[in-house]
C-alpha cells in the first residue's frame, strides 16, 4: 500500500511539492484501517468456515464486502486528494500571479508619474519658449513703433506744408522707343488700310499679305520664345482662316470654290469673334492690333474681292459666283474646310497632344473660353475633360453655322456686307476708345483730386 501511495503521489505531483508528506500520512493512515478491517474480516471468514466446511458463501461475502469497501474509500479519498493538491497548486499560482501583477502595477506607476513629470518639464519648456518669443515680438512692435515715429518727424520738418499727400501724387510713366513706335505705326496702319480700302481695293490683297506675313511670325516668334505654350493658339480657327487667305490669293487666285469658303470663313465666324472677344484697336497694344487686324483684315480682304475685284484674281464674272445658293455656300465651306479643321483639332490638340500641352502649361482656346466664364458650363456637362472639349467644339459648330447662314446673305447682297464691315470696324475702334477713355478718366481723377487739396490748403 505504500507503494500505491507513492505511486499516485509520483504521478500528481512529478516535481515533488510539500503537500506531499501530509496527503502521504492520511492515505497511509486510511490503509491501515483498512488492512486491520480485512484481518478482522479475515478471522471472522475462518471461523465461519470451521463451523460450515461445505459452505464458503459468508467468506466469499465478507470478502467482497471488504473489496467492495477498501475500493469505495479509495475513489471517495482519489478525487480529494486531486482537488485538494490542485486547489493547493492553484493558490500558489494566484499568489505567483497576484505578485506579479502587483509588479507591474507598481512599475505602470511609476511610468505613468515619470511620463507626467517628463510632460509636465516639457510643458514649462513651451511655456518658456513661448514667453520669450512674445517678449521678443514686443521689442520688436516697440522698436518698430520708435522707427515710424522718428521717421514721421523727419518727414514733418522735410515736407512743405500744403504738399499733396502721395496717393494723390501724379505717376510718372516712363513711355519707351518701342511704344511710340507701335502707336505710331497702329495709326499708320489704320489711314493706309482705309486708303487702300476706298481707293485701290482691286489691289487691297497687296496691302494685305505682306502685313499677314510679317505679324503672323511675328506672333508666333513671341509666343514661341516667352515659354507660355501660347504658340499652340495657331492651331485655332483664325490662323487657318488667315492661311487661307495666303493661299487664295498666291496660289490659286482663279479658284470660284476656294473664294467661296474664304468669304464664308472671314464673314462668319472670323469676323463674329471681333464681338465675342472685344478685339480692340489700342494703338500702344502690339497684341491688341494684331489680333485686331487677324479677325478683320480678311473680312476687308473678301469685300474687296467680291465686289471690287482686280485683273490678278477676278473669279465671280467668269465662274459664276451668282448662280448659288446659300445652302450650297455653308455645305462647301462646312464639307472642306470647316468639318475637316474641326475633326483635326479635336484630335491633334485635344487627344493626340493632351499631355504635352499639358506638361508645357500651353493655353488653347478652349482655356481662354474657360476663364472668361464658360468653366461653370463646362463643369455643369462632365467632369471629364475630353467631354468638355467636344461640349466646346459643339459650341463652336453651331457658332460657326450661325455666323455663316448670315455670311451667305451678305454674299449675294452687297449693301448688306458693307453695313457689316462698317458695324465691325466700328466696334473694334468702340472697344478700344473703352479701353483709353478708363485710362484717362484715372488719370483725370488724381488730378482733380490734387487740385482740389491744393485748393483746401491756401
Amino acid at each position: 500500500m505504500d507503494y500505491l501511495s507513492s505511486y499516485i503521489f509520483d504521478t500528481l505531483d512529478p516535481i515533488k511539492a510539500t503537500p506531499r508528506s501530509v496527503l502521504s500520512g492520511y492515505i497511509t493512515e486510511l490503509i491501515e484501517n483498512a488492512k486491520a478491517r480485512y484481518t478482522f474480516l479475515e478471522g471472522l471468514a475462518t471461523q465461519l468456515r470451521e463451523a460450515d466446511p461445505y459452505s464458503s458463501a459468508s467468506y466469499t461475502d465478507l470478502y467482497g464486502s471488504m473489496n467492495t469497501s477498501v475500493w469505495e474509500w479509495i475513489m471517495v479519498c482519489f478525487p480529494l486528494v486531486l482537488v485538494g493538491y490542485f486547489v493547493f497548486t492553484a493558490n500558489k499560482q494566484v499568489s505567483a500571479l497576484s505578485q506579479a501583477g502587483s509588479l507591474q502595477g507598481r512599475e505602470a506607476s511609476h511610468e505613468r508619474s515619470a511620463r507626467a513629470k517628463a510632460e509636465q518639464a516639457a510643458l514649462q519648456v513651451a511655456l518658456e519658449a513661448h514667453r520669450k518669443e512674445v517678449e521678443k515680438e514686443n521689442a520688436e512692435k516697440e522698436q518698430k513703433k520708435k522707427k515710424e515715429a522718428e521717421a514721421d518727424r523727419k518727414e514733418d520738418v522735410t515736407v512743405p506744408k500744403h504738399a499733396p499727400p502721395a496717393s494723390i501724387e501724379m505717376p510718372k510713366i516712363q513711355v519707351s522707343v518701342a511704344d511710340k513706335f507701335i502707336y505710331s505705326w497702329g495709326v499708320i496702319n489704320v489711314a493706309l488700310t482705309a486708303y487702300f480700302l476706298g481707293h485701290f481695293p482691286g489691289h487691297f490683297y497687296l496691302w494685305h499679305s505682306p502685313k499677314c506675313i510679317v505679324l503672323l511670325v511675328y506672333r508666333w516668334t513671341e509666343w514661341k520664345m516667352d515659354g507660355t505654350g501660347r504658340h499652340y493658339l495657331f492651331y485655332d480657327f483664325c490662323y487657318w482662316a488667315n492661311f487661307l487667305c495666303l493661299y487664295y490669293i498666291w496660289f490659286n487666285p482663279h479658284s470660284a470654290e476656294t473664294f467661296k469658303i474664304l468669304f464664308m470663313v472671314s464673314n462668319g465666324p472670323l469676323a463674329w469673334a471681333v464681338l465675342a472677344f472685344n478685339n480692340s484697336l489700342i494703338f500702344h497694344s502690339a497684341q491688341h492690333m494684331v489680333s485686331a487686324f487677324i479677325h478683320i483684315s480678311p473680312m476687308l480682304l473678301s469685300y474687296c474681292l467680291r465686289w471690287h475685284p482686280g485683273e490678278e484674281v477676278v473669279v465671280c464674272p467668269e465662274t459664276g459666283c451668282e448662280v448659288v445658293t446659300h445652302f450650297d455656300l455653308i455645305k462647301t465651306t462646312m464639307a472642306k474646310f470647316y468639318l475637316p479643321w474641326l475633326v483635326f483639332y479635336y484630335a491633334w490638340v485635344f487627344v493626340a497632344m493632351k499631355d504635352r500641352v499639358k506638361r508645357v502649361g500651353a493655353t488653347t482656346l478652349f482655356d481662354h473660353v474657360s476663364k472668361i466664364g464658360g468653366e461653370k458650363w463646362f463643369n455643369n456637362i462632365s467632369s471629364n475633360r475630353l467631354l468638355q472639349q467636344a461640349f466646346f467644339m459643339l459650341c463652336h459648330y453651331v457658332f460657326a453655322m450661325c455666323t455663316m447662314l448670315l455670311a451667305a446673305v451678305f454674299y449675294h447682297h452687297k449693301k448688306s456686307h458693307f453695313s457689316f464691315v462698317f458695324i465691325i470696324c466700328f466696334s473694334s475702334a468702340w472697344n478700344g476708345s473703352n479701353y483709353y477713355m478708363k485710362a484717362l478718366e484715372q488719370k483725370n481723377a488724381l488730378k482733380k483730386e490734387r487740385e482740389r487739396f491744393l485748393k483746401e490748403k491756401i
